[in-house]
């Protein structure tokens, strides 16, 4: 049972302590619109036991069928 809560302790200071903030990401980087740039596409994941939504990474529209992205973004 101690080495439960030896686990459970590591695990939730790890989580604690990886905390960001979302507006230091991007460093110099400057608002935009959707008319700017649309051949860009958000490619998302939806989590299988979480059901909630995630953004994966970015791709070009390359005609009205396919969206080029980078292999590491989708598993397998």
């Amino acid at each position: 049972m101690p080495a439960f809560w030896t686990l459970a302790l590591v695990l939730f200071a790890g989580t604690a302590c990886s905390a960001f903030s979302i507006s230091n990401r991007i460093v110099g980087g400057e608002p935009t619109t959707i008319d700017r740039y649309p051949s860009i596409v958000q490619v998302d994941f939806r989590g299988f036991f979480s059901g909630t939504w995630g953004q994966s990474c970015a791709g070009s529209i390359l005609n009205s069928v396919y969206v080029l992205s980078a292999a590491h973004c989708f598993a397998g």
